[in-house]
């Protein structure tokens, strides 16, 4: 893997930062599988770019003041791993939350073709081969 595709999953975090869904969705393949880890409980499998948007926009609607913090990005093969700090607050109760997730983003011709979403980081870095 490049380091290209390194740099485009930061892209990627930074549009969703900015909430510029068409812009993230830009780095993605038309086909494209977002899947949340089991203990999720927003498990599911959302396919194409109108299905991931749909699921971003469905997050917004709870959460308020959404900051990313990347913690870790690195090649693993032809996936990059992201281990990251997401802190947010509830739209209607204004509580603060504070969530570490990690993500696998596996490419294909130079796109997202697939990313997995874990609650659990040691899961996805077990996953990948690496460890914390």
């Amino acid at each position: 893997m490049s380091q290209k595709n390194v740099e485009v999953v930061k892209e990627v975090l930074a549009a969703f930062s900015r909430y510029d869904f068409d812009g993230a969705l830009e780095y993605m393949h038309r086909d494209v599988v977002l899947e949340m880890a089991d203990e999720d409980p927003l498990y599911g499998k959302y396919v194409g770019r109108e299905q991931v948007k749909t699921f971003w926009m469905s997050l917004f609607r709870f959460w308020d003041g959404w900051k990313v913090e990347t913690e870790r990005l690195e090649d693993a093969g032809d996936t990059v791993v992201v281990v990251y700090r997401v802190l947010l607050r509830g739209r209607e109760s204004g509580i603060p939350l504070e969530q570490r997730l990690a993500q696998l983003a596996k490419f294909r011709d130079g796109k997202v073709a697939r990313t997995q979403l874990y609650r659990d980081v040691g899961k996805a870095l077990e996953a990948v081969g690496l460890g914390e």
